[in-house]
């Protein structure tokens, strides 16, 4: 599906998928945000930027905490 690029850069198909329609540059900034954006979730959880990201689980136990980042980060990210 091909359209002007006065209706918006997302166009609905016949089958009811989405198609992001963006000139190159803008393909290319948002290529790099999103590898940005995984170096980023992929370094040192004590990030503040980070820690938004993944918020305590459980306030009053350390223990469980650290278990359940342990355990959901990968699944999460």
């Amino acid at each position: 599906m091909r359209r002007g690029r006065d209706a918006g850069p997302v166009g609905r198909n016949d089958d009811g998928t989405f198609e992001l329609l963006l000139e190159d540059d803008e393909r290319e900034a948002l290529l790099s945000f999103v590898s940005q954006l995984r170096e980023l979730v992929a370094g040192d959880t004590r990030d503040p930027r980070v820690a938004r990201l993944f918020p305590v689980a459980y306030n009053n136990d350390t223990e469980a905490d650290e278990e359940y980042q342990r355990f959901m980060r990968d699944e999460l990210v």
